[in-house]
């Protein structure tokens, strides 16, 4: 299941602006942040125009949910450092992990 509408709303309470505002400053209708709330997905133009907006990469957006398995098989993988990266990520609310993620976005600029 993507989780783009709770990363969008991260990112507006960052900005200190509502999800509907945000829409409307980029062109958007207010139904289309509702179609968004209710689990639409924009489409690449809109998502691009919203990294642009926010200042974060494309891949702040991505599904980033897998099943528990993948997780594990995934996990492996994973040097012990990566592992605790995760482990602090997952214990984030959504606003603490848009801001770590665009705290990392700005490191790698």
């Amino acid at each position: 299941m993507c989780n783009f509408w709770n990363k969008y709303v991260a990112l507006c309470n960052l900005k200190g602006e509502s999800p509907s505002r945000v829409a409307l400053n980029l062109g958007f209708s207010r139904a289309t942040a509702t179609g968004w709330k209710h689990g639409k997905k924009p489409n690449d133009t809109s998502i691009i125009k919203i990294v642009d907006y926010f200042n974060v990469s494309m891949s702040y957006f991505d599904d980033l949910e897998t099943s528990d398995l993948d997780l594990q098989l995934f996990s492996k993988e994973l040097s012990d450092q990566e592992k605790s990266m995760l482990e602090l990520f997952r214990k984030l609310d959504e606003i603490g992990r848009a801001k770590l993620l665009v705290y990392a976005s700005e490191l790698l600029q």
